[in-house]
């Protein structure tokens, strides 16, 4: 005798488009968890970079605006100079990565922030350098700094 089973499986599904808003004082220890994993992890990062992550002492006079998922986590972050424009930091909790977190936080600044905007990603940051490019950015000049070469990227329009 055979039996047959029906056995379904399901995908599961893709996070929708986080909330984005103007980070609170409340929000900076999961801030912080975000920078921590997001940089112990960087293997395009120097090992004795990986090793410190103090996000406020690197923001400071910094705008930060969060991501926040449907169960009202925070799911990402964008520091941003106001004054240049100038995009500092832009982390994604891993497991939210490829999701369009990072996109969505772009795309949120345009009611802020003027273009044209620039932001230096690390040549070895291979992801999020290809990220960029994908979403218009171009480079408009190279550097070097402690954690390696980078590549000044700009965006004119969004």
């Amino acid at each position: 005798m055979h039996i047959q089973t029906s056995k379904t499986i399901t995908s599961p599904p893709a996070p929708q488009t986080p909330k984005i808003r103007a980070a609170t004082l409340a929000d900076y220890p999961a801030i912080q968890a975000i920078h921590e994993e997001c940089r112990s992890t960087a293997e395009w990062l120097p090992a004795s970079s990986r090793l410190t992550s103090n996000f406020a002492q690197a923001s400071i006079g910094e705008d930060v605006f969060v991501a926040v998922g449907e169960d009202k986590q925070l799911i990402g972050f964008v520091s941003v100079w106001m004054a240049e424009p100038f995009i500092h930091h832009l982390y994604i909790k891993p497991s939210y990565q490829r999701f369009g977190v990072g996109r969505a936080l772009l795309t949120a600044l345009q009611q802020w922030l003027p273009l044209p905007w620039q932001l230096k990603c690390l040549i070895k940051n291979t992801a999020a350098l290809n990220f960029y490019l994908s979403q218009g950015w171009v480079a408009a000049d190279t550097g070097e700094s402690e954690d390696g070469k980078f590549i000044t990227l700009q965006l004119e329009r969004g």
